[in-house]
């Protein structure tokens, strides 16, 4: 699969929220979707 170019700089996105999976999970939908499209992508997750 052939991985696209962004035109600019890399893009970050950041996800924050307070307990609860809900921003677990809306990082892996978001992810995943631009998998999908060639992009390549890196998720982080700090507890504590």
């Amino acid at each position: 699969m052939e991985t696209l170019q962004l035109p600019r700089d890399p893009y970050n996105i950041i996800i924050t929220g307070v307990g609860g999976q809900g921003n677990v999970m809306a990082s892996r939908v978001l992810s995943s979707m631009l998998v999908n499209g060639g992009f390549m992508t890196t998720i982080g997750e700090t507890f504590g």
